[in-house]
C-alpha cells in the first residue's frame, strides 16, 4: 500500500512541476480574448484618431478660412 500510494504522489509531483515550468498553452478562448482586446484597441486608436483630424479641421477653417475656403465657408457681409 505504501508504494502505490509513493507512486501515485510521484506521478502528481511531477505533473505538477511538468505544469508549473510548462510555457502557458494557447487555447481558443484566450486567442479570441487577445483578438477581442486588439479589435477593441485598434479601434479606439481609429476613433482618436478621427477625433484629432477633425479638431484640426474645424481649427483650421475657423481661423484662417483658407483662400479656396473662404467664399463657401467664411462670407463677407
Amino acid at each position: 500500500m505504501g508504494s502505490t500510494h509513493t507512486a501515485l504522489l510521484y506521478r502528481v509531483e511531477s505533473k505538477a512541476f511538468r505544469l508549473i515550468n510548462s510555457p502557458p498553452r494557447l487555447t481558443v478562448f484566450s486567442l479570441f480574448l487577445t483578438a477581442d482586446l486588439l479589435h477593441l484597441f485598434l479601434f479606439f486608436i481609429g476613433i482618436f484618431m478621427l477625433t484629432v483630424l477633425l479638431i484640426l479641421l474645424t481649427a483650421c477653417l475657423s481661423s484662417s478660412c483658407g483662400v479656396f475656403l473662404s467664399p463657401l465657408f467664411c462670407p463677407t457681409f
